[in-house]
């Protein structure tokens, strides 16, 4: 019990570091440098991989994979510039994992569900793909809005849309689908 205690925390703690972290790059790039932000960002990206169930699925593993290589090369080329792409890169690959599960079925959103002990029945499919299109939609989206500001914005707006914004958007998307769905069940008569 309390090793999984111990692992909630963590996996807390690592996601809250990952979901913060442009104010810390915001904060801490004069400071603290590319290669420390770089090796920060890969730290929580580890124990959240490795204390979540991200780590036990093959797409979860092969995203920290990903994610590691793509800090290591940030780490070793010391580019601010990779260090802000840092968010297009998570969403560009939200985006492939979303949108291959549409192509090799059961999408990631049934996956997900089934696993947390919620299986999708039978007759939320076509709802289940058009959400995970939604998703993908997001994903682009927000690939090109942090693309753009890494690129053409200032680290200030760079950290309030990718530590605010984006959130703020995701959060509307989950409220907005929660909405729908309770009057999709409703039509459906299931409670």
């Amino acid at each position: 019990m309390k090793q999984v205690r111990v692992k909630h925390c963590l996996a807390v703690l690592a996601t809250a570091l990952l979901v913060v972290y442009p104010f810390v790059v915001f904060l801490l790039l004069e400071n603290a440098g590319v290669r420390w932000l770089a090796a920060f960002l890969a730290v929580a990206a580890l124990v959240r991989s490795f204390v979540t169930d991200l780590g036990r699925t093959t797409s979860g593993r092969l995203s920290a994979v990903a994610v590691l290589v793509f800090l290591g090369l940030t780490f070793i080329v010391s580019s601010e510039r990779l260090l802000l792409l840092y968010p297009v890169f998570i969403s560009a690959a939200g985006l492939i994992v979303f949108a291959g599960s549409l192509l090799y079925p059961p999408t990631i959103i049934e996956r997900l569900s089934a696993a947390a002990g919620y299986p999708v029945p039978e007759y939320a499919g076509g709802y289940i793909r058009i959400v995970t299109l939604v998703w993908c939609g997001f994903f682009l989206m927000n690939a090109l809005a942090s693309g753009y500001l890494a690129f053409n914005g200032s680290l200030r707006h760079w950290s309030l849309y990718n530590g605010f914004w984006s959130y703020a958007i995701m959060g509307l998307l989950f409220a907005g689908e929660y909405i729908v769905r309770q009057f999709y069940k409703r039509g459906h008569e299931v409670n």
